[in-house]
């Protein structure tokens, strides 16, 4: 799925990382059932976010509040990079 990514993805992510003061480490993974949808329908498909789960995919499985929060607001930054590409 890579290779549906906007080009600009990456730099974008590092970016509202900074503003967080958090240094991003991306890493290629697995894509999605849904990323595999929008590929095939042509429609460019978009990074994994952490959003706060622990012990995916198990019976223990559990959320953090906080870290899903602070996801929220690191999607917020990512939003605001996306708008000032306006036109690239």
């Amino acid at each position: 799925m890579g290779n549906s990514i906007h080009p600009k993805t990456k730099e974008v992510l590092l970016r509202a990382g900074e503003k967080m003061g958090k240094k991003l480490r991306p890493s290629a993974e697995r894509a999605g059932t849904t990323c595999a949808m929008l590929a095939s329908r042509g429609i460019n498909g978009g990074p994994c976010i952490f959003g706060g789960q622990h012990a995916m995919h198990s019976v223990y499985e559990w959320v953090s509040i906080e870290e899903l929060v602070e996801t929220m607001g690191f999607c917020a930054y990512v939003v605001e990079e996306v708008a000032g590409l306006k036109g690239e």
